[in-house]
């Protein structure tokens, strides 16, 4: 059951467009957003800035900041999440890199598909010369 499950979610995301794909992508990065403001207005277990230890709420341009760096997986630490927004940063950070998986997927599927195309009409040519030559 779980196997079909996940056969059927890595088709899905195989058969999505570069666009549909940039689409989720940015989609994820707004919803973890949104929930890093709402996280950020409990107290102990929102995001905080390290360098001035400002604990007032997050803007929503610090929230979607934190959410674009955490889903790049760059990091760079003048943001940290406490308490379950930490959490909420690794499961975002692990949906992330599987859009980021599924994209360089296709890539190499697409690059591999072009290779192998390639690859079987220079052996029909090869065939060719090499069947006229023995004639």
């Amino acid at each position: 059951m779980l196997k079909r499950r996940i056969s059927t979610f890595t088709k899905s995301l195989g058969s999505m467009s570069y666009a549909q794909l940039f689409g989720a992508w940015m989609l994820n990065a707004a919803v973890f957003a949104v929930i890093y403001l709402f996280l950020d207005r409990v107290p102990e277990h929102g995001v905080v800035h390290t360098y001035t230890h400002d604990t007032s709420p997050l803007a929503w341009y610090d929230a979607l900041y934190f959410s674009v760096i955490t889903g790049t997986t760059l990091g760079y630490g003048d943001l940290i999440p406490i308490g379950v927004s930490r959490f909420f940063a690794a499961l975002q950070s692990l949906v992330s890199f599987i859009l980021l998986a599924a994209t360089v997927s296709k890539i190499a599927s697409e690059r591999t598909e072009v290779a192998i195309r390639d690859v079987e009409a220079l052996s029909r040519e090869v065939h060719s010369l090499l069947t006229k030559k023995g004639e």
